[in-house]
């Protein structure tokens, strides 16, 4: 790293320092406790991540060839 590198990345360290804190953060403070009682939760219980899974059982793969569609000769075109 030359001298001249050095230099900046050594301005940039403390001019960095110097900046003021970044606004618009949230105020973690400001959000209300979980073991509050006077919020109303949505009376829903914890739902299944499943969903409406349905277990299908395992089979063997088949050839490709077996799953084509059949092709059909398309008529002569009439002059």
């Amino acid at each position: 790293m030359s001298p001249l590198q050095r230099i900046g990345l050594f301005a940039g360290l403390l001019l960095a320092g110097c900046a003021p804190a970044p606004l618009g953060l949230p105020d973690i403070g400001a959000y209300p406790s979980p073991d509050d009682p006077t919020i109303v939760s949505s009376g829903e219980g914890p739902r299944s991540v499943l969903g409406s899974y349905t277990p299908r059982s395992v089979v063997e793969p088949e050839g490709w060839r077996s799953r084509a569609v059949p092709l059909q000769t398309l008529p002569e075109p009439e002059q």
